[in-house]
């Protein structure tokens, strides 16, 4: 059985995410820090759809975050299908007015880990038909953002990142995309 894993899916567009593939029928990897969100969700959409839904609960910050992941994925032997980069945050202010920790954990999550969980899945699928690779970006990737600038210009690798990745890997299978959202509805 070939799974889709899905980081930040406890809330938002990884919520989501998650509710569209089960409701395709399936079977789902959904990653996050928050528990009791992502237990809910899965038990929500195992019920509902008949699908086999997995939970990890893990924080991915930095390339440490990836490589703890793809671990336990492997120690577990889940074979995957598709991967959905999904897990980032923001934070509004001057950078120099924000802590310099968050901002770059920021960096680490919304760059450091997606790139890395992108190196250690993208050999595993990009074969196989069907498979996927989507990095959520965002509509900041266009532009600059003040008040927002790490966030946006975090958003901005993760566009030129998957450019590039399509191109890379325009003979394989796999499709690759970057979902960049406008204003949506989410807690961030």
């Amino acid at each position: 059985m070939a799974y889709v894993l899905i980081t930040g899916a406890s809330s938002g567009l990884g919520a989501e995410f998650a509710k569209q593939l089960a409701a395709e029928g399936r079977s789902l990897i959904l990653v996050a820090r928050r528990e009791d969100k992502l237990k809910q969700l899965a038990d929500e959409l195992s019920n509902k759809h008949k699908v086999d839904i997995q939970v990890i609960i893990q924080d991915l910050t930095g390339a440490r975050g990836a490589r703890a992941l793809i671990e336990q994925l492997d120690e577990a032997g889940f074979e995957l299908e598709g991967l959905i980069n999904n897990a980032g945050f923001g934070d509004r202010g001057r950078v120099t007015e924000l802590p310099l920790d968050r901002q770059l954990a920021m960096i680490d999550l919304n760059v450091t880990c997606l790139m890395a969980l992108t190196w250690h899945v993208m050999p595993r699928i990009k074969d196989k038909s069907g498979a996927f690779l989507i990095n959520v970006a965002s509509t900041a990737a266009f532009q600059p953002g003040p008040y927002l600038a790490v966030y946006y210009a975090s958003k901005a690798f993760v566009l030129s990142f998957t450019e590039a990745l399509h191109e890379e890997y325009r003979g394989c299978r796999v499709k690759i995309s970057a979902l960049c959202p406008g204003p949506t509805e989410t807690e961030f």
